[in-house]
């Protein structure tokens, strides 16, 4: 009997281990242009073979029961030595605003399923997430990805994370793009609720080859490279540039076009990895092409990273404080350790702020101001600042929903309750398979068992 327990216990692991290996993993959500309508979902799995994507407005269980579904490109091999594809497929034709449940079917397995929120096209509040610079630290990494997990949980009007950049130190292996794809997947929630990713590329992501396989090439269909906007809502812009590449030349000619082309809209954000105001190192390039812009065409703030440390400067303009200005903050806080900011810089000198500290930036979005909360891992609010629209935008009357109060108190009572969407749907049925495998293990016993009860 003792071997007969054994022996079904090896068969139970391998079949367990085997099921887990060919099972979709790493699923995750990017949006780039028009996230009312479209998203792309990527993926890995153990061979090159196509995938399949199903979604619907409502959850399905069974694959075959989606109404919607696309084949995936063939898989891109991670790298020479590795055994993973990272498989792409793009929605399309979702209903703005609606819940997505979706499921990956894959040769040998079927994810679990998942869900997000389409972005919104009309007048209505919403959140964002955003900070950069989860490298190099991936206990850090972890604890900040379920921060962003609970905050989401709390306050489901967050739609997606703007990441700043520079998610692993060496942006060509395929080993630390691996750790950082099983860290992000703390941040799902218990019910199976993922949040889409606006990508941005930071330095660490050197040729950006990777980079384009793990989030799927995120250049808008009229640029030349890694830059793109991202529309939410029928007033918010968020303009997403690459600080890796020429600042000048036909980067800086598209984000001209783009930011005079946004003048219509209430708010105009703008988010790259190395900063024109920077509370550590030297100013970038965006210094001289881009901040020219940012003051011409009014934007409201510049989402910086680079730096690992928090920082809000004082509204800038001309190089010098004026209310009129921009504001830029920053800088990557997501999981790297933290540097001493240089808080004798005229421009982080008090209304501004400059400090050492994990954090995560929520940007609640409302038509007659934005509220940015800094939050760092213990939930407390370490910095708060309230944006005044440049603009009158395109919105009609204010939603009757009020912003929160600026106040000094902890996140637990600001974010929760705040911009409640929907009512978050029931955690998903688990996998039968699970019972296939113990009945299997059942029948092996009962065969096994007589024959060694007689040999003993």
């Amino acid at each position: 009997m003792r071997l007969a327990l054994a022996v079904t216990a090896w068969l139970g692991a391998v079949l367990i281990t085997a099921w887990a290996w060919a099972q979709p993993e790493h699923v995750r959500v990017v949006w780039t242009e028009d996230p009312g309508h479209r998203a792309v979902v990527l993926w890995t799995t153990q061979t090159a073979t196509a995938s399949t994507l199903h979604w619907d407005t409502e959850p399905r269980g069974q694959a075959s029961h989606y109404r919607e579904q696309a084949v995936s490109t063939a898989g891109l091999r991670a790298a020479d030595d590795a055994p993973h594809y990272v498989h792409r497929a793009a929605m399309t034709g979702l209903s703005p605003g609606e819940l997505v449940h979706f499921r990956v079917a894959a040769e040998a397995g079927v994810s679990r399923e998942l869900w997000f929120r389409a972005a919104p096209t009309e007048a209505a509040p919403f959140a964002l997430l955003a900070g950069g610079d989860s490298r190099s630290d991936s206990r850090m990494r972890r604890q900040m990805n379920l921060l962003i997990r609970d905050l989401v949980a709390d306050e489901p009007a967050i739609l997606a994370l703007a990441h700043g950049g520079d998610y692993i130190a060496r942006g060509s292996s395929w080993t630390q793009w691996r750790r950082w794809l099983d860290d992000w997947d703390e941040a799902i929630g218990a019910d199976g609720r993922v949040l889409p990713i606006i990508p941005t590329r930071g330095n660490h992501e050197g040729d950006g080859e990777l980079y384009n396989v793990m989030f799927g090439a995120p250049g808008a269909s009229d640029a030349e490279g890694d830059w793109f906007v991202t529309r939410i809502g029928q007033d918010f812009a968020l303009v997403t540039l690459d600080t890796n590449v020429s600042l000048g030349g036909a980067q800086r000619a598209w984000l001209d076009a783009t930011l005079m082309g946004l003048q219509d809209l209430r708010w105009i954000a703008v988010s790259y990895h190395r900063p024109a105001y920077p509370a550590v190192k030297s100013p970038g390039e965006a210094l001289e092409h881009w901040v020219p812009l940012f003051e011409h065409y009014n934007i409201d703030f510049a989402l910086e990273s680079d730096g690992h440390v928090l920082k809000r400067t004082v509204p800038i303009r001309s190089g010098q404080p004026d209310p009129t200005g921009v504001v830029y903050l920053g800088e990557g806080g997501l999981g790297v350790p933290q540097r001493t900011p240089d808080r004798s810089r005229w421009y982080l000198e008090p209304p501004g702020m400059a400090m050492s500290s994990h954090h995560v930036q929520l940007l609640q979005v409302y038509r007659d101001k934005i509220v940015y909360s800094a939050i760092d891992p213990e939930r407390e609010v370490m910095d708060r600042y309230e944006f005044e629209p440049r603009r009158p935008g395109q919105a009609g009357s204010p939603p009757s929903i009020q912003a929160p109060p600026v106040t000094d108190s902890p996140p637990a009572a600001s974010v929760r309750s705040v911009l409640r969407c929907a009512t978050a749907p029931a955690a998903p049925a688990q996998p039968a398979l699970w019972f296939s495998l113990l009945a299997l293990c059942l029948v092996w016993v009962r065969r096994l068992a007589p024959s060694t009860a007689t040999r003993e």
